[in-house]
């Protein structure tokens, strides 16, 4: 199940044939969610993709919101699909003076680096904000990633998110998925070590849960 705002191309817009560099930001998204679904369809608890973007509030705060934006749920997703329709409802701080509003999007988008975690619902809400909704949807598995131009990647353009039933996803192959995706509509995201697979969610500013025990 793909889901966008509008009709033409995937966001709405009458993309033709234009180069991929010259379509709208939300078409090159959209491209990339689908193909990168597609590739999730597989997955036996189902999965859902999202996109969030930042938007200006009427006192020029920017928040981080996925109402109106491409988003799949692939598999089988009931519960996924009601965690799309309560994440909409959410707006993430980009402020890293209210650590507390941002959540794990704000935190991404603001470090410009990735947050993982194979079980969200250990997490209290300080640091994961849809926990409650986490555990009534059985959302287990999450991976947070900024999306950037192709050729800068001074600013996140958008986050990308991954969540899912499951507690084995195999981060490091879903973001060689993912990458191979937004690079075929020329965006971009960074790269994850071994580390960062292991470790949680970010406590802000810098404090990251390691799991190694």
């Amino acid at each position: 199940m793909l889901g966008s705002k509008g009709s033409g191309g995937p966001d709405g817009s009458q993309s033709g044939s234009l180069p991929v560099s010259m379509l709208p930001l939300k078409t090159r998204l959209s491209r990339a969610l689908l193909e990168f679904s597609s590739q999730m369809a597989s997955v036996k608890s189902g999965a859902l993709v999202q996109v969030w973007m930042p938007e200006q509030c009427a006192d020029g705060t920017v928040v981080l919101s996925a109402q109106g934006l491409p988003f799949a749920v692939a598999g089988v997703g009931d519960l996924l699909a009601l965690f799309r329709c309560v994440s909409v409802r959410y707006r993430f701080s980009t402020d890293v003076m209210k650590p507390s509003l941002m959540g794990a999007i704000g935190r991404v988008y603001a470090t410009l680096e990735p947050e993982m975690s194979h079980d969200v619902q250990k997490y209290d809400k300080q640091v994961y904000l849809r926990v409650s909704e986490a555990q009534r949807c059985r959302v287990h598995s999450a991976l947070m990633v900024p999306v950037f131009d192709k050729d800068s990647t001074d600013k996140p353009l958008a986050v990308f998110e991954l969540v899912q039933s499951d507690k084995d996803v195999v981060f490091p192959a879903v973001m060689s998925w993912l990458k191979q995706c937004l690079e075929s509509v020329q965006l971009s995201t960074c790269n994850i070590d071994q580390l960062a697979t292991a470790a949680g969610l970010r406590k802000w500013p810098m404090h990251v849960e390691q799991s190694l025990s």
